[in-house]
């Protein structure tokens, strides 16, 4: 309806002007009382002296609309004087989100972030469309946390000054909590291995799930849980390992969420080809290969790789190199995995000077002889 308007109302203007072209002489701004006739002048696509037409008229019917500063737009040509009619959107006078438990779901410090990221703060321009927005988050926030009877209410009131302030009261109820915790789909790992995995789950003893609330659903929980579901299968070799079906289906009789997760393990890769690239010194490839154990045709186990990797930081800072970069990639080679570990050492460092204090009884020279390294030798991490 609102573009049906517009276009009737751009419609009129145009016949208004017959064959002949109209210059504007005058723009009249009715309507204003808090935003300045110029900044209403910037959102206009035509100033005085120009020749009417539809797109400059359309530009402008379109910029007011989308500045947010107002929530009526009329324009009207009337002897050759552009009548700018606009309705303010009112000022925020106070903004209140409250009845919610504190950091249940909602804090002060996200009300803070909500007002600033929705412009709901005090003295802000009031725009609908923010609040409407925010009401819809607000009730999937709550819903994603399981407060599926939670109530949100809107209580606004606009003065005579075209100010408005508005209170918004949450009625959070009780959560929902979980019946029953399923995944399905795994071979590798057991049922009991995955759920300890997330911070939730099927309640424990009544007296014991009093304290863990082990029950109680929560979204980002539940999604951390999914993704160190994702790792765990992955530093195993499960590289294409998918979560295909993950439900949190609530029971309105029950009041109860059932949730069900699908696991598509894929293929555990094994190891392929291991090699070394960067600035290998003098150590040859295969002297480092031995510092990972792992051999071709091995399931690939990521905490071998890095195990293997710390090692060889090792010896690369025991032989002065105390700063060294090490990155490791992998690349699918049908059911193998091919490790590429790109070595690259920062300047070889010496030992420039050895500075004692805080000793009091014992001389120097005396504390110089229990260190094993001395001025101007080769920095080695072994030793310190």
């Amino acid at each position: 309806m609102p573009n049906l308007k517009k276009f009737f109302l751009l419609f009129l203007l145009i016949v208004s002007l017959g064959s002949k072209a109209e210059i504007i002489e005058k723009i009249d701004i009715i309507g204003i009382d808090t935003i300045s006739r110029g900044t209403v002048l910037s959102y206009l696509a035509l100033e005085s002296g120009d020749e009417i037409s539809k797109d400059a008229l359309e530009k402008s019917y379109a910029n007011l609309l989308a500045s947010d500063l107002f929530s009526k737009v009329e324009l009207n040509l009337v002897d050759k004087s552009l009548k700018v009619n606009l309705v303010e959107n009112p000022t925020i006078k106070f903004f209140e989100l409250k009845g919610f438990k504190e950091d249940q779901v909602l804090n002060e410090q996200i009300v803070l972030d909500i007002q600033k990221n929705f412009n709901l703060g005090i003295g802000k321009i009031f725009v609908k469309k923010n609040l409407d927005k925010l009401l819809t988050q607000l009730a999937n926030l709550y819903e994603s946390n399981a407060f599926y009877k939670s109530k949100i209410t809107v209580k606004s009131d606009q003065d005579e000054k075209n100010r408005i302030g508005l209170e918004i009261t949450i009625k959070e109820n009780d959560r929902a909590l979980i019946g029953s915790f399923q995944i399905s789909g795994n071979k590798h790992f057991s049922t009991d291995d995955l759920t300890d995995l997330f911070d939730m789950g099927e309640p424990d003893f009544f007296i014991l799930n009093y304290f863990t609330e082990n029950d109680h659903f929560d979204r980002k929980k539940f999604d951390a849980g999914l993704q160190s579901l994702i790792n765990k299968y992955t530093s195993e070799g499960y590289l294409d390992v998918k979560v295909s079906d993950s439900q949190v289906k609530y029971d309105s009789i029950t009041d109860k969420l059932n949730i069900i997760i699908t696991v598509n393990e894929g293929i555990q890769y094994k190891v392929g080809n291991i090699y070394f690239t960067g600035d290998l010194l003098n150590l040859s490839a295969s002297s480092l290969k031995s510092e990972i154990n792992l051999q071709k045709g091995d399931f690939f186990k990521r905490a071998k790789i890095i195990s293997g990797i710390e090692e060889i930081i090792k010896i690369y800072q025991d032989s002065g190199y105390a700063y060294v970069n090490v990155n490791s990639t992998v690349e699918k080679n049908n059911e193998f995995l091919d490790i590429k570990i790109d070595i690259n050492p920062d300047s070889r460092i010496y030992i420039s000077r050895i500075n004692i204090s805080g000793n009091t009884r014992t001389q120097d020279d005396v504390v110089r002889r229990k260190i094993k390294l001395l001025e101007g030798e080769v920095y080695s991490k072994s030793v310190f």
